[in-house]
């Protein structure tokens, strides 16, 4: 008895490569989406619909193709993809990328807001979009715009002088602050 082989053919593979290479970039968009913190990336009209319309692309596929023309692999890839985006995307490693690649700008921000050379409103910086500043008495800090609910946003605050207080500093401002080393601190408004 010979094995029987599935029949993929060409346009199959277009199908296939289109799918997964669509699921592969709208991973790189979500994490890339995901870099400022809070889940508002969740509502970014890319992400819900490039999944969704990935989703039914898939489907589609499976129902007119049928599970049985498609390797295993290639069926299960998209939506394999797409679940490692979004684990990926909740965790905190894709913010923690972007301040160490943008840390440069960043600090060029804060030093510059603490001096008092930048005004108040909307900068960008990488994915980060910084909406308000504020300057401290040890150095500045500022919110990234779209990062939280209705009533709370988040940011960062960038203390380098030696001296101060930073919880005392940061306590008046924000309701919550975390270290995250050398002189930034993650926080938190309500």
């Amino acid at each position: 008895m010979a094995l029987k082989t599935r029949d993929t053919t060409p346009v199959m593979w277009v199908v296939i490569a289109l799918l997964v290479g669509g699921a592969v970039t709208l991973a790189a968009v979500t994490i890339y989406k995901s870099v400022a913190p809070g889940i508002m990336w969740l509502f970014d009209p890319v992400v819900i619909f490039g999944w969704f319309g990935l989703f039914l692309a898939w489907f589609a596929a499976m129902i007119v193709a049928g599970l049985h023309r498609f390797p295993s692999w290639a069926a299960a890839a998209p939506p394999l993809i797409g679940v490692a985006a979004g684990l990926i995307a909740f965790t905190s490693l894709p913010t923690k990328a972007g301040v160490e690649m943008w840390e440069s700008e960043l600090r060029s921000h804060a030093v510059a807001v603490a001096d008092g050379k930048v005004a108040d409103g909307e900068h960008r910086i990488g994915p980060f979009t910084l909406d308000s500043a504020v300057k401290l008495p040890n150095g500045a800090a500022f919110t990234f715009d779209m990062s939280g609910w209705i009533f709370e946003s988040y940011g960062m605050a960038y203390l380098p002088r030696e001296g101060g207080d930073a919880s005392k500093e940061l306590s008046e401002k924000f309701t919550e602050f975390e270290h995250i080393g050398g002189p930034w601190y993650w926080v938190r408004s309500a």
